[in-house]
């Protein structure tokens, strides 16, 4: 999401509409006279929420496990960053269609599909792969 945001300019509004939504809880929180470490856990806790878990960092995770040569040679070349994004890009809908979530990485139908997929990516013709 955030590559995304970069892509369009958007990631200082969208890291201000985060922020905004956060006052609210540590205003309650400060009046409640909660414990300074407490109010930081409750605000980043609602500030991540909706960036876990992280496509990016699964698909990193799976892509050097599953094919380690791989993604070997992309971080030697410098592409890695550029090749998870794509591949998140292009698996936007199975990410959906399984409800990507905390419980994915034993969701084996997922993992799969997933494996077939980037499988077809690898195979299809292009100058970086």
């Amino acid at each position: 999401m955030l590559l995304a945001l970069q892509g369009t300019g958007k990631v200082t509004e969208y890291l201000e509409q985060k922020v905004q939504t956060a006052y609210p809880l540590m205003d309650k929180l400060i009046e409640e006279e909660t414990a300074p470490c407490f109010i930081e856990e409750q605000c980043m806790g609602l500030l991540t929420g909706d960036l876990k878990p992280s496509r990016y960092l699964f698909l990193s995770d799976f892509l050097k496990t599953q094919f380690p040569s791989r993604y070997a040679r992309w971080k030697q070349q410098g592409i890695l960053v550029y090749e998870i994004a794509n591949l998140e890009a292009l698996l936007i809908s199975i990410f959906e269609d399984f409800e990507f979530g905390e419980n994915s990485e034993t969701d084996t139908a997922f993992k799969y599909v997933l494996l077939k997929t980037i499988q077809e990516y690898f195979h299809t013709p292009t100058i970086i792969h």
